[in-house]
């Protein structure tokens, strides 16, 4: 790597290591880096590289948090497109990677903080809180779940804040659709009025018989 030779056969030989021995961590993580920082120009094939190891590792190691991690920060950092929804779906997949290696225990206490915070960024607040729910509940270090406990706190009030504040807006919109002349109280009180009756008769085919013409 120092001398920036040829690669042409590392992905040949990192498949060779990886199959010889599935059971052997390293190989896989070492893969994840090596086919993307070899003094090349970093392509979207060879980050699809590095995923590929990665995403072969996981399986062999579902309890280590690095490899999804390492999956993770492909699809937030490493990907590039000039499509929006594509990067938004990279951006999706990315987030769940890192949520994976928070759930699974072992990580720093930031890696469930930052995939919290992904969530929030698209949008899925409500989604975060449970994750970090997951996290609260079965991490063993006490300094990731007073981390949590209080981000969990903060967002809390912040969906509890927003709720209101729709809840509020759908009121005003409610009371100056029906009765905007009376106080916020009162129309709280008497509440929206009732929609007109249905009156059947007129729509009855019968309706339309005049007395002269309706039988006896």
């Amino acid at each position: 790597l120092e001398e920036k030779g040829n690669y042409r056969w590392l992905e040949n030989y990192l498949d060779t290591i990886t199959r010889l021995d599935p059971r052997w961590k390293t190989p896989f993580r070492w893969a994840g880096v090596a086919t993307m920082y070899n003094g090349k120009p970093i392509t979207n094939r060879a980050v699809m590289l590095s995923s590929h190891f990665l995403e072969r590792g996981v399986k062999q190691f579902p309890d280590d948090w690095e490899l999804p991690f390492m999956l993770g920060c492909n699809y937030l950092f490493e990907l590039k497109t000039d499509d929006p929804k594509q990067r938004d779906e990279w951006r999706r997949i990315g987030g769940e990677w890192v949520r994976r290696a928070a759930i699974v225990g072992g990580a720093p206490s930031w890696v469930p903080i930052l995939a919290a915070t992904i969530m929030r960024q698209e949008g899925r607040e409500e989604a975060a809180v449970r994750h970090l729910e997951e996290v609260y509940v079965s991490t063993t270090d006490e300094r990731t779940r007073t981390q949590v406990r209080n981000l969990l706190l903060s967002l809390h009030a912040r969906i509890d804040l927003a709720r209101e504040e729709r809840e509020r807006k759908a009121f005003e919109a409610a009371w100056h659709a029906t009765l905007p002349y009376v106080p916020a109280d009162l129309f709280v009180a008497i509440g929206a009025p009732r929609p007109p009756r249905l009156d059947v008769a007129a729509l009855s085919p019968l309706g339309a018989v005049s007395d002269e013409r309706a039988p006896r």
